[in-house]
């Protein structure tokens, strides 16, 4: 058993309590507690820290108490050579809305210093009918939640190009370089998330005649194709 915020774990439990009780009496081969901020300000604290790991230490012995630090405590500097680490990689195959909402995230996201942790949940299943279990129709209702997120963004988003422009109009400077640099910037984002919602919005369109079997026309060869030949692509 590994006890995360190890502190708060001994802080927030009075001793005897029902909670610290209930954390004293898991069942466990082996204890560790994991803290950056563990109250070593007298020994009846570290006393109660070394009780949640059913080691005893008298709570008014400033002697014990250190040797219970020196012998058990570990600075976040280890070894970890002995331990071997393997990479599995799956491959899985994303759902139609799966791969709409991965590929409107990923070209939402475009350009951000954040992109690739925003957008690695989207690059497996994720299960989308989890995100609205009372609607009839989850999945639908998930991309749409998406879309008319992106649509208030981008509403602000256009906001923010009209009061740069605005400041721009009215500005004294001889030469606005920082607001021309802005409203560049901010027109960018803008063209950015018109093309995403535009791209998301159709994909509904086509994902919706897919699930409902319709046979759809081949943009390419003008040939009709079923609903399992196709899939969702850039």
């Amino acid at each position: 058993v590994i006890f995360d915020e190890f502190h708060k774990c001994v802080g927030d439990s009075e001793r005897y309590s029902a909670s610290w009780r209930a954390f004293h009496e898991i069942h466990a081969r082996f204890r560790w507690g994991l803290t950056g901020t563990p109250d070593l300000t007298m020994p009846l604290r570290i006393s109660e820290m070394a009780a949640l790991l059913h080691v005893f230490v008298p709570p008014d012995n400033r002697v014990e108490a250190q040797r219970f630090l020196d012998l058990w405590v570990r600075a976040e500097d280890w070894d970890s050579s002995s331990i071997r680490v393997q990479s599995h990689f799956v491959t899985v195959q994303q759902s139609p809305l799966e791969r709409a909402l991965y590929l409107a995230k990923k070209q939402w996201l475009e350009g951000k210093e954040t992109f690739e942790a925003e957008l690695l949940p989207f690059c497996s299943h994720f299960a989308p009918e989890e995100l609205d279990r009372g609607a009839s129709d989850t999945a639908g209702a998930a991309v749409e939640r998406l879309l008319r997120q992106q649509q208030g963004e981008r509403e602000n988003q256009r906001d923010r190009v009209s009061e740069i422009q605005e400041r721009l109009r009215k500005s004294r400077a001889d030469d606005p370089r920082i607001l021309k640099a802005r409203l560049a910037e901010a027109t960018k984002s803008l063209e950015q998330m018109d093309a995403t919602i535009t791209f998301l919005s159709r994909t509904i369109d086509e994902v919706s005649k897919l699930t409902s079997g319709e046979v759809l026309e081949c943009a390419v060869c003008l040939d009709d194709c079923a609903p399992q030949a196709m899939s969702v692509t850039r």
